[in-house]
């Protein structure tokens, strides 16, 4: 997972770069690492806790499962889970869909990052359940994502500055904002 900071970092830079305020940047954000936490996450779990105890199919079987929750379909059951079952004071000022559809936006920038490394086992599958067809396209390597990480660090830096100077110029109409 040596690549979330950059997955976060970009999804920083598209939701400032949109004008996202702050709740809804944050469930943007929050879907930059959704698919690793719900699929990757387990697996290395699982790989050391049961892996040595499972025969090779069995463990396969299991990791292929949550393999199956960095897909599309996968993440998004459950983005929509999280958002059912999360209570209205948390989702607030977006209605359940809106939380939904950020958190799929910035998962699907997550994927998005993703067919761009080399994969050494299998690249993201977009289209689950339907095909096991998956698209790599074998840019970087995951380790080399932070290669990107002298640019990308600035460039978030300078966006958020440019964002507080812009807003302080701007005459305010209503509260004065908490961020």
């Amino acid at each position: 997972m040596a690549d979330m900071l950059t997955h976060a970092l970009t999804n920083l830079l598209v939701g400032r770069w949109t004008k996202l305020d702050p709740a809804p940047l944050g469930w943007f954000l929050s879907g930059a690492f959704l698919p690793d936490f719900v699929s990757r996450a387990p697996t290395i779990l699982l790989s050391k806790l049961v892996g040595p105890v499972l025969p090779a199919g069995d463990y396969g079987l299991v990791a292929f499962a949550f393999s199956s929750l960095h897909t599309p379909w996968g993440f998004g059951l459950v983005a929509a889970a999280i958002c059912l079952a999360l209570p209205d004071r948390f989702l607030r000022p977006l209605p359940r869909f809106g939380a939904w559809r950020l958190l799929m936006l910035g998962a699907l920038l997550h994927i998005a990052l993703d067919t761009f490394q080399i994969q050494y086992s299998m690249p993201p599958i977009l289209f689950f359940p339907f095909t096991l067809w998956g698209l790599d396209v074998g840019f970087l390597g995951t380790e080399d994502s932070m290669l990107s990480w002298p640019v990308l660090v600035p460039l978030a830096a300078f966006v958020e500055w440019r964002r507080r100077q812009a807003s302080r110029a701007a005459p305010s109409s209503g509260p004065p904002s908490t961020d």
